[in-house]
């Protein structure tokens, strides 16, 4: 009866994410011209190129998560035309509006078939068969899911790497001063009406990230936290297997 109640629960909250970003979409809170603010662009881009050095390919297979409006896809292709790397990106968002989105953002750049829809937490969700990558990345996605499917998401994009692969993950740490603000400002908007934050920002629940390093780490993964200029973002680095 745990297990009935708890996949009805992950369910539920994927068809409201879809839901809820579609949503977002219509409003035209993310559009094909969306764009990060630089200081987070200048993050990513390290992240990135800290994740394309630990690779053994200059033709990899990326894959971004929760692609959303494509933003983060546009400065992965800047940054691998940059460093001469030729590769295959992917982008698989649970909303289909955003996947539209990006197809449109990158028509006459991209095939409209690299993007499509996808669950994290489902093997489906990757791509037809066994498709697996070279590199995936997810930029604030681990936090839109319930705490209790956090690690089984980690899990399933450790799967679908090549042998000598890398996850990326970026996300704000649940267990630090600005995890425990962000919680009290989104209790404060969602239950008391105070307009501390952006509405759908509620719906994040922060992943407890060094503790997912640590978990990894015993299970025999390679794992690396690294916060970059003072950001309260970190991004973490996963092999791609068992040593």
């Amino acid at each position: 009866m745990g297990n009935a109640s708890s996949s009805a629960t992950v369910a539920a909250n994927a068809d409201h994410m879809a839901s809820s970003f579609d949503e977002l979409v219509a409003r035209g809170v993310y559009s094909k011209g969306h764009v990060h603010a630089d200081a987070f662009r200048a993050l990513f881009r390290t992240g990135m190129a800290d994740a394309l050095g630990t690779l053994e390919t200059n033709t990899p297979r990326i894959l971004e998560v929760g692609c959303g409006a494509g933003a983060w896809i546009d400065d992965t292709l800047a940054l691998l035309n940059e460093e001469g790397v030729s590769g295959e990106v992917f982008g698989t968002d649970i909303s289909p509006k955003m996947v539209e989105t990006c197809q449109a953002r990158f028509a006459g750049r991209l095939p409209p078939e690299r993007f499509f829809v996808g669950d994290i937490l489902a093997d489906g969700g990757y791509g037809n068969g066994d498709a697996a990558y070279d590199l995936i990345v997810a930029y604030d996605v681990v936090q839109q899911l319930p705490r209790a499917a956090q690690p089984a998401a980690f899990d399933a994009m450790a799967r679908h790497l090549t042998p000598g692969g890398v996850l990326l993950i970026f996300d704000n740490e649940a267990d630090s001063s600005f995890g425990r603000s962000m919680a009290r400002k989104k209790f404060l908007t969602r239950y008391f009406r105070l307009p501390l934050v952006p509405r759908y920002f509620c719906n994040a629940r922060y992943p407890a990230m060094a503790a997912t390093a640590k978990r990894l780490a015993a299970d025999g993964w390679s794992t690396r936290l690294t916060q970059v200029n003072g950001l309260h973002k970190v991004y973490m680095l996963v092999g791609s297997g068992p040593a």
